[in-house]
């Protein structure tokens, strides 16, 4: 299989960084994200990037979307993202001692 857990890379590895060309709004587009950095609070953005003769160039995440990198993109509107939001704010209070 093409899974990075199925091939057991992801035991034997300490940072894994996916590069992958993606489809948006019929444009072909470079997509990087880091699925595990061992031991780090990483970002977890799917991020646009771009290469030229300065080098590499990363850009901001993708807003918006979803099913970006599993080929199924979805657009999502502002308003449903603030709904999908507050379906889990934080609703937790921590109390003092």
């Amino acid at each position: 299989g093409t899974s990075i857990t199925e091939a057991h890379i992801s035991t034997i590895t300490d940072s894994i960084i996916l590069l992958r060309y993606v489809e948006l709004y019929g444009e072909m587009r470079r997509s990087l994200t880091v699925l595990k950095m061992r031991g780090s609070m990483h970002d977890k953005d799917i991020r646009e990037f771009s290469i030229d003769d300065k080098g590499m160039h990363i850009g901001k995440p993708f807003r918006n979307v979803s099913g970006i990198l599993s080929g199924q993109f979805v657009y999502r509107s502002k308003s449903e993202l603030d709904r999908l939001e507050g379906l889990f704010a934080d609703d937790v209070e921590i109390a003092e001692d």
